[in-house]
């Protein structure tokens, strides 16, 4: 089996970012592909950004996570795509988006590389016809903050290789992340196919009035002893659970619309982006820790 040793990762946002770190302290080696040089620097921001977590949280110390970071290679080029044994695809959640970087892509690739996808609203099946080798596609799923939460949803379309498949199991658990392979293309994988209608109906608690973000967490919290709704939305990031918002509502589910409108006008605008920013439904301290007050 051939090994996934040099990554390109499509995109150095949030996830892109994390994954970036968590994937060279496990040896790999790293490159950000940005379309800019403005992309690039705010890619080298995020990063940056994870150095505290990983070294306060994880079992890596600060030598070696600066290590890691200091190893990671940035480019504007989307050339290096045929240079590397896997292309981790973390662009925006948006079927545009997507389109165009497997467009840009497309003509370098090698039959052997293996492209991965880390969407969990677009199905493989969508976008594997944008590749030239269509096998060697799958889809590669993370959540955030993936040095707590370290899930990895492994997802196929009907024509990828069943080796291919297997690869990308043994390439999770290779970076530190559970394989949780899923059998059939499904929208939402497990873990979101849970959770969207989790946060939706907080969304519509708050939206309808019932009552506010952190009583409706507190409800939850108090019973379940879990992490509430607006906290699990906070860790998403406003981004992407406006994206997954947008997506549904062109699906046709009845009120998504209304609530990307609300997470569009009352967070993103105003720069409550989630934990990332420091502050989202909650403020957020320099550890990550929410104002409960």
């Amino acid at each position: 089996m051939q090994s996934l040793d040099s990554v390109l990762i499509t995109g150095g946002g949030t996830l892109g970012a994390q994954s970036a770190l968590q994937f060279a302290l496990h040896g790999k080696k790293v490159t950000i592909y940005g379309r800019s040089e403005d992309s690039i620097a705010r890619a080298k921001q995020r990063v940056e950004r994870f150095r505290t977590p990983y070294t306060q949280d994880t079992e890596f110390d600060a030598s070696a996570v600066a290590e890691a970071i200091e190893s990671i290679d940035y480019t504007t080029q989307i050339e290096r795509a045929g240079a590397v044994d896997i292309v981790f695809e973390c662009v925006a959640e948006t079927t545009e988006a997507k389109t165009a970087i497997y467009k840009a892509m497309r003509p370098h690739l090698q039959p052997e590389t293996i492209v991965a996808t880390n969407s969990s609203t677009v199905l493989p099946s969508h976008l594997a016809p944008l590749l030239p080798y269509e096998a060697q596609f799958v889809a590669i799923h993370f959540a955030n903050e993936i040095w707590k939460r370290p899930a990895a949803e492994i997802m196929g379309h009907p024509g990828t290789d069943a080796g291919v498949f297997e690869q990308a199991k043994e390439f999770a658990a290779q970076v530190g992340m559970v394989p949780l392979p899923i059998f059939k293309e499904r929208s939402g994988y497990i873990l979101n196919s849970l959770l969207i209608p989790f946060v939706e109906s907080a969304l519509e608690l708050w939206g309808a009035g019932v009552s506010d973000p952190k009583t409706i967490d507190k409800t939850w919290e108090i019973v379940m002893d879990s992490l509430g709704p607006f906290k699990v939305l906070d860790v998403i990031g406003m981004r992407t659970v406006y994206a997954v918002l947008k997506s549904r509502e062109a699906k046709g589910i009845p009120g998504t619309g209304e609530l990307a409108q609300v997470v569009m006008r009352d967070y993103i605008e105003q720069g409550r982006l989630g934990v990332e920013a420091g502050a989202g439904f909650y403020d957020y301290d320099e550890q990550g820790q929410p104002n409960v007050d």
